[in-house]
């Protein structure tokens, strides 16, 4: 691109101070009819460099309160006796908030881990923490088969998957 505007510009500079005619010397006419072409063949002394630029990092906050800030309850889904408990203790052990470990009225294949508004990435570092799923994080429904959910602000319901590996 530049290559094309310099050539341009030298061509207009040449007919500018005029090219010599033929009653001009036949030695100046032969040089200065030469230099014009000499200087179009010049190489560009500008050039072009890619440049990569990288990708963006993405920086994932995992939970937004102090484990000491979350109240979670582990509910039992399972049919394996105690695995809430268990869960519960652990969880505890790391610093989270439990309440009383809950039997679920009814059994599930698979652990989900539901959050209150607010509390969505706290969800998703418990999710993580016991081996659950990013896609088992979901909003806390209206109703849960759980006896009561009141003071927590995550609720694992502990299913069949992962039951046997905490107890």
């Amino acid at each position: 691109m530049y290559a094309g505007l310099v050539a341009a510009a030298i061509a207009l500079g040449v007919l500018a101070a005029g090219l010599p005619s033929a009653h001009h010397d036949a030695k100046l006419s032969a040089s200065a009819a030469t230099t014009p072409t000499s200087l179009l063949a010049l190489p560009s002394t500008t050039s072009t460099t890619a440049t990569t630029v990288p990708a963006p990092t993405t920086t994932t906050t995992v939970g937004t309160h102090a484990p000491a800030a979350v109240t979670l309850l582990v509910a039992n889904a399972s049919a394996i006796n105690g695995a809430a408990t268990k869960l519960t203790q652990t969880l505890g052990g790391a610093g989270y908030k439990t309440l009383t470990a809950a039997g679920a009225t009814k059994k599930l294949p698979a652990t989900n881990v539901y959050y209150v508004a607010g509390y969505q990435n706290d969800a998703a570092a418990i999710a993580a923490r016991i081996g659950a799923p990013a896609v088992s994080v979901l909003p806390l429904p209206a109703a849960l088969p759980v006896k009561s959910v009141a003071g927590a602000n995550v609720v694992v319901m502990l299913g069949g998957d992962l039951a046997p590996s905490v107890h």
